[in-house]
């Protein structure tokens, strides 16, 4: 996971400079047109850490710890509203147990977005953005580490779920813009494990909370 977050901030990184470059051949303030409507399309880049419960139909409950990036491209109607999706990652690990006994759990999640985006502009240089909407996910990996064996890939099913966002940004420059996120999940579909597997229990990830920063680029 932690490859995953190189190469997505480098990859930011880069593209930021480049829209900066662009930036230089840009008109005036005085001339250009206005800097909110030159373009509808911005990048949305965002994570952090959060934690989240997971639940079972049968077997104990337990909590996990989160690590979480998305990567949103946006589309403005207009000044106050867009669409949004592109392409999120969830890190969960935590420690549970079972019938089988204690196990540390690991997984890697792929969790496609698509929200409605709404701008509350406080000031010239402050703006709150709240996004709303619904993801389908899958697990890239999903390890139950036991005593003495590692239970490898057994949920390996899609779900959905509904997803809430809150930043409050900052500008930076006319391209540029730094804030903070507030990340909020639930699925509302279950998953379940492959047939003939030790876990044969359903089960979601509900009541995810995390806090992270944000980057905003205009195109």
């Amino acid at each position: 996971m932690k490859r995953i977050y190189l190469l997505f901030f480098c990859f930011t990184y880069f593209f930021c400079l480049s829209q900066n470059n662009k930036s230089q051949s840009l008109p005036t303030a005085s001339t250009a047109l206005n800097i909110e409507g030159y373009s509808p399309l911005r990048l949305l880049v965002h994570g952090g850490i959060g934690f989240g419960k997971v639940k079972n139909n049968s077997n104990p409950n337990y909590n996990l710890n989160l690590d979480y990036f998305e990567f949103l491209i946006n589309y403005r109607v207009n000044n106050l509203f867009g669409i949004a999706t592109g392409v999120g990652l969830n890190d969960f690990s935590g420690n549970g147990f079972n019938a089988l006994g204690n196990f540390y759990h690991e997984r890697e999640e792929l969790k496609l977005p698509l929200l409605a985006t709404a701008d509350y502009v406080i000031n010239e240089k402050i703006r709150a953005i709240i996004g709303i909407g619904f993801y389908a996910k899958t697990n890239l990996t999903d390890d139950y580490r036991f005593l003495n064996t590692l239970e490898k890939d057994i949920y390996e099913d899609w779900s959905m779920g509904f997803q809430g966002n809150f930043s409050l940004v900052f500008k930076f420059s006319e391209i540029l813009s730094f804030g903070l996120n507030l990340n909020t999940q639930t699925d509302f579909t279950d998953i379940e494990p492959t047939p003939g597997r030790v876990i044969d229990d359903k089960q979601r990830i509900e009541n995810i909370s995390a806090l992270g920063v944000l980057l905003l680029v205009k195109f």
